[in-house]
Protein backbone atom coordinates (compact mmCIF):
# COMPACT_ATOMS: atom_id res chain seq x y z
CA UNK A 1 0.00 0.00 0.00
CA UNK A 2 1.14 3.56 -0.45
CA UNK A 3 -0.76 6.28 1.13
CA UNK A 4 -3.27 5.29 3.69
CA UNK A 5 -6.97 6.07 2.69
CA UNK A 6 -9.45 6.71 5.02
CA UNK A 7 -11.74 3.14 5.28
CA UNK A 8 -14.87 2.81 4.02
CA UNK A 9 -17.56 1.06 6.24
CA UNK A 10 -19.85 -0.97 4.27
CA UNK A 11 -23.33 -2.48 6.66
CA UNK A 12 -22.16 -5.71 8.90
CA UNK A 13 -18.15 -4.86 8.73
CA UNK A 14 -16.64 -5.68 12.10
CA UNK A 15 -13.53 -4.22 14.15
CA UNK A 16 -10.76 -5.72 16.15
CA UNK A 17 -8.73 -3.67 18.19
CA UNK A 18 -5.12 -5.21 17.98
CA UNK A 19 -2.36 -4.72 19.96
CA UNK A 20 1.37 -5.72 18.61
CA UNK A 21 4.28 -5.80 20.34
CA UNK A 22 7.81 -6.23 19.08
CA UNK A 23 9.88 -9.33 20.51
CA UNK A 24 13.53 -9.82 19.49
CA UNK A 25 16.56 -7.81 18.09
CA UNK A 26 17.76 -6.22 14.86
CA UNK A 27 18.34 -9.14 13.10
CA UNK A 28 15.07 -11.46 14.38
CA UNK A 29 12.07 -10.48 15.24
CA UNK A 30 8.82 -10.71 15.32
CA UNK A 31 5.32 -9.27 16.04
CA UNK A 32 3.09 -10.71 18.99
CA UNK A 33 -0.16 -10.01 18.96
CA UNK A 34 -3.21 -9.26 21.57
CA UNK A 35 -6.75 -9.09 20.26
CA UNK A 36 -9.57 -7.96 22.53
CA UNK A 37 -13.58 -8.26 21.65
CA UNK A 38 -15.48 -7.68 18.37
CA UNK A 39 -17.26 -4.91 17.49
CA UNK A 40 -19.98 -3.71 14.95
CA UNK A 41 -18.49 -0.44 15.70
CA UNK A 42 -15.26 1.52 14.72
CA UNK A 43 -15.39 3.93 17.29
CA UNK A 44 -15.90 1.44 19.81
CA UNK A 45 -12.81 -0.24 18.94
CA UNK A 46 -10.94 2.48 19.12
CA UNK A 47 -12.21 3.52 22.64
CA UNK A 48 -10.96 0.13 23.61
CA UNK A 49 -7.34 0.27 21.91
CA UNK A 50 -6.57 3.41 24.09
CA UNK A 51 -7.88 2.32 27.13
CA UNK A 52 -5.85 -0.93 26.53
CA UNK A 53 -2.82 0.70 25.49
CA UNK A 54 -2.99 3.86 27.04
CA UNK A 55 -1.48 5.25 23.97
CA UNK A 56 -2.53 5.44 20.27
CA UNK A 57 0.07 2.46 19.27
CA UNK A 58 -2.08 -0.17 18.33
CA UNK A 59 -4.12 -0.93 15.08
CA UNK A 60 -7.76 -2.34 13.89
CA UNK A 61 -8.58 -5.09 12.18
CA UNK A 62 -11.50 -4.76 9.60
CA UNK A 63 -13.57 -7.77 9.47
CA UNK A 64 -16.16 -8.15 6.25
CA UNK A 65 -18.22 -11.13 5.99
CA UNK A 66 -15.70 -12.76 8.16
CA UNK A 67 -12.61 -12.24 6.61
CA UNK A 68 -9.92 -9.74 8.03
CA UNK A 69 -9.42 -7.36 5.30
CA UNK A 70 -7.56 -4.25 6.28
CA UNK A 71 -5.03 -3.48 8.78
CA UNK A 72 -5.99 0.44 10.40
CA UNK A 73 -4.68 2.76 12.17
CA UNK A 74 -7.75 4.69 14.04
CA UNK A 75 -9.76 5.42 10.37
CA UNK A 76 -6.96 5.23 7.96
CA UNK A 77 -6.06 1.95 6.07
CA UNK A 78 -2.50 1.60 6.18
CA UNK A 79 -1.94 -2.23 5.26
CA UNK A 80 -3.05 -5.60 4.28
CA UNK A 81 -3.62 -7.68 7.53
CA UNK A 82 -0.37 -9.53 8.89
CA UNK A 83 -0.25 -13.28 8.09
CA UNK A 84 0.57 -13.99 11.78
CA UNK A 85 -2.30 -11.62 12.77
CA UNK A 86 -4.37 -12.95 10.04
CA UNK A 87 -4.12 -16.51 10.75
CA UNK A 88 -4.56 -15.61 15.13
CA UNK A 89 -8.16 -13.80 14.04
CA UNK A 90 -8.97 -17.12 11.56
CA UNK A 91 -8.93 -19.82 14.58
CA UNK A 92 -11.79 -21.02 15.33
Amino acid sequence: MNEPTLWQHKPGDQYVTAIGRIVGNVERWETNWTVLETSDRLSYAISEGFAEARCDDFNIVAIRKGDPVALLWMNERIDDVPKGLYELLKRP
